[in-house]
């Protein structure tokens, strides 16, 4: 009987991702209507940016819900890309959803500590519409980027590659 991907990739996969230091999550953690990590996202930013966490509380009363709607709404009108690589504000206060790694000659070690608060997350058969799967799916700070459907030839469905790009 031949082994299927399940019981031959998914195993090196998720050893690779725990490896590289990503942190595996579960569906409890995440919102399939928002198809975010809310949990992960709010951690990111109070841990990468406490000062400003500190005064939007105390300029309104649901700081997390205010976060989280206005990443979401900036998703929807630009991109997830654009959301990781831009800065947006609440309440005048600037807040990020992603610190990129300094270049060498731009080295500073404040820039480097912000780069490492980033956390880099799997979520391993992520369950979405009508119960379907998704084998891994990569999220930074708790926003998705990457999904991975692993597949060998000699599975039942017999798709390749190949069929993925037509």
């Amino acid at each position: 009987m031949a082994l299927t991907e399940v019981e031959i990739f998914h195993p090196i996969v998720k050893k690779g991702l725990d490896d590289a230091g990503f942190i595996q999550r579960t569906m409890a953690y995440y919102n399939k209507l928002t198809c975010i990590d809310n949990d992960m996202l709010l951690d990111f930013i109070k841990e990468s940016q406490p000062d400003n966490y500190k005064k939007l509380s105390e300029r309104c009363d649901n700081p997390d819900e205010r976060i989280v709607e206005k990443v979401i709404k900036n998703i929807d009108t630009t991109s997830v890309l654009a959301t990781l690589k831009t800065e947006f504000e609440l309440e005048n206060i600037p807040f990020r959803t992603f610190f990129p790694k300094p270049e060498k000659r731009e080295y500073q070690t404040s820039a480097e500590n912000l780069y490492k608060t980033n956390k880099f997350s799997y979520i391993h058969e992520l369950m979405y519409h009508n119960r379907e799967e998704i084998d891994f799916s990569i999220f930074i700070n708790g926003l998705p980027i990457a999904s991975m459907e692993l597949k060998l030839t000699t599975a039942a469905s017999h798709f390749t590659y190949k069929d993925a790009i037509n």
